[in-house]
């Protein structure tokens, strides 16, 4: 097939055939070589879900789920269009039975003529098998195969993605398997405006003519990500240097955004200012990208010498495997000084003053004992080392506060980074917490280390974020997710800014929508629909029973560890659980805010006193509060 033809490849297999069923979560696949086509891809062009390739005269495909290879021993899929398509594919229009090849150990157990053999790759098979394989497809043959490589990770917990034997077979054959994992609608349409790119091969060559293109450096970008330094057939640094070497126009900034449609929805990838930090990814469907896609790099110090640079730069982090502790010495060359502070350290005001004084790096890494935050260097360079440790002592306070809320210690430090554009919403939760750079600007009403607006007005929406990450899913139903978690910035504001929680200045934003609530009849799929209603349960709890209550509950479900199979279970669970450690019967309260509960919770707490409260709300529906 030469190229004109195999270029055609996707409309090929898809011939007649809108869409694939989706069988689960896949990882995304990069082809590399000239010899390798992207097949489908899902919402943009960097999820490539299937990719086609010619290694001699054999063919092949690989998917990045290893679900997709059952659907080729299945006589009653519902893609047997699919599936006919590859076969006559795969066998050039000619007959051939599909074989799997899963429980073999030795190609030479395998019937090969007029056979596609099917292989999910995590059925291991070492070097020899592999090795027969290769020649198998170099002879003319045809081979399907894939794997979840994510899920595998997961299993092989301490594994790297090097170590899975099918991610050394794809290399070979051109095919790059990442670690991702991404949700895919059901089906997946075929869209073959997506799959315009054949490979980074043909990119890298197009770019020569082409410097200027989007679309095309970011998936450069991304494969200089996933590659390491023995891939075979093309150079990392051929990669790197196209980056490195591009004008500093391509780079989004504020000044400078891509305003090109077509790589605006379609960007994403891991970004993030720190080299070792996973899970901060580029918005897919934005109005325009402000930062390059991927400016993370990671490897591991798997040798004597370890290369490593980036077009950004950054700050440098050293990863310890989770659970252990590690003394290492490095030598570190082409690195500079860069602003850091540890509350931790006795020496801190000292060792502040020259880093204050010397230290040219962009990025600071500012740490508490239970907190760090990762700000440009500008917005601290300002100040002295009383300062910082007021600041720091305020954070370190709100994470301490979370965690005697819930009951818990903290085992690790959370972590603020400041992003040009955040994946998700103005800021989100998780490792790190990730925020919009407004809040690092000192003249910035919203500064994060601005102690004097701290101490008295808090941060509603870090209090919020750092509440995410110790919320538990044990007592968080349906549409409460983000209405829980503010029962950890209401307990913060109470205790850390003295804002009392009845009524706290958000709540009170909120009055005149919980009043149409209550009017309309307390529909509660409304309330999960509106967390600043929904509040205010849990503001009346703290209100009438104290935080201690509060925390007496947390404990309970800390030390029991409950598990439920329903919404419902987790609803009368709560319920139940708090009223008998304040010894009243909420039921009336929770069915006053329209909660649905059980007759059984019902019946099991009606040897309890109702209490008596009154406010504002109870006011406007006074009947509606009883038994």
């Amino acid at each position: 097939m030469d190229d004109d033809d195999f270029d055609q490849v996707s409309q090929i297999l898809f011939d007649g055939v809108d869409s694939l069923s989706n069988i689960g979560s896949p990882g995304t696949l990069i082809p590399i070589t000239e010899n390798t086509r992207a097949v489908l891809c899902s919402e943009n062009f960097n999820n490539v879900i299937i990719v086609a390739s010619q290694f001699d005269e054999g063919r092949c495909l690989v998917f990045a789920h290893n679900g997709y290879t059952k659907i080729f021993l299945n006589d009653e899929t519902e893609d047997q269009d699919f599936v006919d398509n590859c076969r006559r594919w795969l066998a050039r229009g000619h007959d051939a039975e599909f074989q799997s090849i899963n429980d073999a150990d030795s190609m030479d157990d395998v019937e090969q003529d007029g056979k596609i053999l099917i292989w999910d790759g995590h059925y291991t098979k070492n070097d020899a098998f592999m090795s027969d394989l290769y020649a198998f497809l170099q002879q003319g043959g045809a081979l399907i195969c894939g794997a979840t490589a994510w899920g595998w990770l997961q299993a092989n917990d301490g594994k790297l993605l090097s170590d899975f034997p099918f991610t050394r077979f794809c290399d070979y054959i051109g095919v790059k398997i990442t670690d991702n994992c991404i949700d895919c609608p059901d089906p997946i349409p075929f869209q073959p405006e997506l799959v315009t790119f054949k490979n980074v091969y043909d990119i890298v060559q197009n770019l020569a003519n082409d410097p200027d293109n989007i679309k095309y450096f970011t998936i450069v970008a991304l494969a200089i990500k996933e590659l390491d330094d023995t891939f075979p057939g093309i150079s990392v640094e051929t990669l790197q240097n196209i980056v490195m070497n591009a004008d500093h126009d391509v780079i989004p900034s504020s000044n400078c955004p891509i305003q090109d449609k077509s790589c605006r929805e379609q960007s994403t990838g891991i970004c993030s200012i720190l080299c070792v930090l996973p899970g901060i990814k580029a918005p897919g469907n934005c109005d325009e990208l402000r930062r390059w896609p991927c400016i993370s790099v990671c490897k591991p110090l798997a040798s004597k010498h370890v290369r490593l640079n980036s077009a950004f730069g950054g700050l440098l982090f050293l990863e310890s495997p989770e659970g252990e502790m590690n003394s290492i010495t490095i030598l570190l060359h082409h690195v500079v000084l860069t602003p850091t502070y540890d509350l931790t350290d006795p020496n801190r005001a000292k060792a502040w003053q020259y880093r204050r004084d010397h230290a040219q790096g962009l990025w600071a890494d500012i740490a508490g004992q239970h907190i760090v935050f990762n700000v440009p260097s500008k917005s601290i360079l300002h100040f002295d080392s009383i300062q910082l440790d007021r600041v720091l002592q305020f954070w370190d306070a709100v994470v301490i506060a979370h965690h005697e809320l819930r009951g818990t210690e903290p085992k690790h430090r959370e972590r603020i980074v400041c992003d040009e554009q955040p994946s998700f919403g103005y800021m989100h939760s998780g490792y790190p917490v990730v925020t919009h750079m407004n809040v690092s600007d000192p003249n910035a009403e919203e500064f994060i280390l601005d102690s004097n607006e701290l101490e008295k007005n808090g941060a509603w929406g870090l209090f919020h974020e750092i509440g995410h990450n110790l919320q538990r899913d044990s007592w968080t139903y349906d549409g409460a997710t983000e209405v829980t978690v503010n029962i950890f910035t209401l307990h913060a504001m109470d205790t850390i800014c003295h804002q009392q929680v009845w009524i706290h200045s958000w709540l009170k934003s909120n009055i005149s929508s919980t009043r149409k609530y209550i009017k309309d009849g307390s529909n509660f799929d409304n309330w999960k629909e509106d967390p600043g209603v929904a509040l205010f349960i849990y503001a009346q709890l703290a209100r009438e029973f104290g935080w201690d209550s509060y925390k007496a509950v947390f404990r309970q479900y800390e030390q029991d560890e409950p598990n439920f199979d329903s919404d419902q279970e987790k609803i009368d669970h709560w319920i139940e659980t708090f009223s008998r450690q304040v010894e009243y019967n909420l039921v009336p309260l929770f069915k006053f805010w329209g909660f649905p509960i059980s007759q059984s919770t019902i019946d099991s707490l009606s040897d309890l006193e109702i209490p008596e409260i009154s406010d504002e709300f109870i006011k406007m529906a006074p009947e509606r509060y009883q038994a």
